[in-house]
C-alpha cells in the first residue's frame, strides 16, 4: 500500500490548477515514503484535462487523472477516496499553493501513529488586499470565510474542525465514519460548503485526536469574485443552511415541528435584533459584519422551512464505489 495520496478535486479553474500542482510537484518527504496525487476532475469545461495531462507526462507515476461527471465537490471528494492507495489521504484545494514541507509536516504525526488525522495553516496570498470593508482581523474578521486557518505557531490537539484546503487523515477513518456528506459540500448555485467540516466533526465527537500541525503550510488565492460583498453574502446566506442542515431531523416539541418553533423565535427576535444593529452601526467593518449575521440568520430560516425528509442525516459509504469513476490514468 502507498503511505500517502494527495486528493485534489478541481472544476473550472485552470487558470490556478497549474500552481497548485506544481507546489504539489516541488514537495519534499523522506525518500522512504511513498506518495501518489490524485486530481479528479468535477466534469470541468475548460482546459483541465489538458493541464493534467501534461503533469502526468512531466511527472510520470507521481500525478493520477480521475474524472467525476456528479457536479458537485462532496462527489469528487468521494471519488478521489475510494480510488486511493494511500494509508494516509491528505486534501488540498486547486487555488492553493503548499510550501515545500507542507506534506512531510502535514502527515508525520499520523504516519507515526500519534493522531488519526491533522489540519495545516492556511494563509492568504502574500498579494491579496482586503477591501475596505472586509474585516480580516479582529472580533468580526471574516478570515475564515476566505478559508484562513491559523491558530498560531505551536503544534497541539486540535478543539475546533480543520479546513478542507489543508488536512489529512487515516484512510480508516473513512471506513468507520463514512465518507463526506453530499448536501454539504459546494455545487453550481450553492457556496454550502460545510462538508469538510461537518467530517472532522463526526470525527472528534467519536473521540478521534485531530492534531494541528503549524508547520504544514498552504497559501490561498482569493479571486476576483470573491472580493465582493455580494460573494460573502451569498456565503453568510449558504452557511446559515449549512448549519441547520448539517443538524439533520429534530422532534416536534409538543407536536409542534422544531423547525416552525425555530423560524418563529427567528422572525420574531433573532432577525430584528441583528436588523437594528446592522443599521445603527457605523463602522464599515462592523457593520458589514453584522449584515452578514443578518443573512445567515435568513439562510436558517430558509433551510428550516424545508421538508424534513430531504435533509440527509447519514455520509455515503465508502464501498458505494461507481466503478466507471474509478478509473485511474497513471
Amino acid at each position: 500500500m502507498t503511505d500517502i495520496s494527495v486528493i485534489l478535486c478541481t472544476y473550472n479553474r485552470c487558470e490556478s490548477l497549474p500552481k497548485a500542482l506544481a507546489s504539489l510537484a516541488a514537495v519534499s518527504l523522506p525518500a522512504t515514503v511513498t506518495w501518489e496525487v490524485l486530481v479528479v476532475d468535477n466534469n470541468s469545461s475548460d482546459r483541465t484535462a489538458a493541464v493534467i495531462e501534461d503533469f502526468r507526462g512531466r511527472f510520470p507515476g507521481r500525478f493520477h487523472y480521475i474524472f467525476e461527471p456528479s457536479q458537485g465537490k462532496s462527489f469528487a471528494l468521494n471519488t478521489g477516496i475510494r480510488a486511493a492507495m494511500g494509508r494516509v489521504l491528505a486534501f488540498i484545494d486547486d487555488d492553493v499553493v503548499a510550501s515545500g514541507s507542507w506534506l512531510r509536516n502535514l502527515t508525520a504525526d499520523i504516519l507515526k501513529g500519534e493522531c488519526s488525522g491533522a489540519g495545516g495553516k492556511i494563509l492568504l496570498d502574500p498579494n491579496f488586499v482586503a477591501p475596505a470593508w472586509l474585516p480580516v482581523e479582529g472580533p468580526f474578521s471574516l478570515a475564515g470565510m476566505l478559508a484562513v486557518f491559523d491558530l498560531g505557531s505551536e503544534s497541539r490537539s486540535l478543539d475546533r474542525p480543520p479546513f478542507g484546503a489543508n488536512m489529512a487523515f487515516l484512510r480508516t477513518m473513512f471506513d468507520k465514519y463514512g465518507l463526506f456528506r453530499t448536501d454539504m459540500g459546494p455545487s453550481p448555485g450553492s457556496e454550502i460548503r460545510n462538508e469538510d467540516v461537518e467530517f472532522c466533526r463526526r470525527l472528534m465527537n467519536g473521540g478521534e485526536v485531530l492534531q494541528y500541525e503549524p508547520e504544514a503550510i498552504v497559501y490561498h488565492a482569493v479571486p476576483e469574485r470573491r472580493r465582493t460583498q455580494e460573494y460573502f453574502l451569498q456565503f453568510w446566506f449558504d452557511h446559515g443552511r449549512a448549519v441547520i442542515r448539517e443538524s439533520g431531523v429534530r422532534r416536534p416539541v409538543l407536536g409542534i415541528p422544531h423547525r416552525y418553533l425555530s423560524i418563529v423565535k427567528a422572525v420574531y427576535w433573532s432577525i430584528p435584533v441583528s436588523a437594528l444593529r446592522w443599521l445603527f452601526t457605523s463602522d464599515v467593518k462592523t457593520r458589514f459584519y453584522r449584515k452578514g449575521w443578518l443573512w445567515m440568520l435568513a439562510g436558517q430560516v430558509s433551510e428550516w422551512a424545508r421538508p424534513e425528509s430531504r435533509l440527509q442525516t447519514s455520509s455515503p459509504d465508502l464501498k458505494a464505489a461507481s466503478s466507471e469513476n474509478l478509473t485511474r490514468n497513471a
